[in-house]
């Protein structure tokens, strides 16, 4: 964006300019600007993907987990059952 908000804003006129931020050699040209967001976007979304593969791992196991509690105390009640009745 090539507007200078330091007129409305005077407080702006010493905040650096989203055109020309600092860069390990100098500045960034808005080209270089580009390029590093999409690579912080690509990241991000890669990222995104992975947790997202997580979270529905997490919630496969959550309900394996509950399904093996459920079998568990039906074995339980099965063998109380059973030593009750000898």
């Amino acid at each position: 964006m090539d507007k200078d908000f330091s007129i409305e804003f005077p407080e702006m006129a010493d905040m650096p300019s989203l055109l020309m931020l600092p860069h390990k050699d100098g500045r960034m040209t808005n080209q270089q600007f580009e390029k590093d967001t999409q690579e912080v976007r690509e990241k991000y979304f890669t990222l995104l993907d992975k947790h997202n593969l997580l979270l529905e791992a997490n919630i496969a196991l959550r309900e394996e987990n509950i399904e093996l509690r459920d079998e568990i105390s039906n074995l339980r009640k099965e063998i109380d059952s059973l030593t009750k009745n000898k």
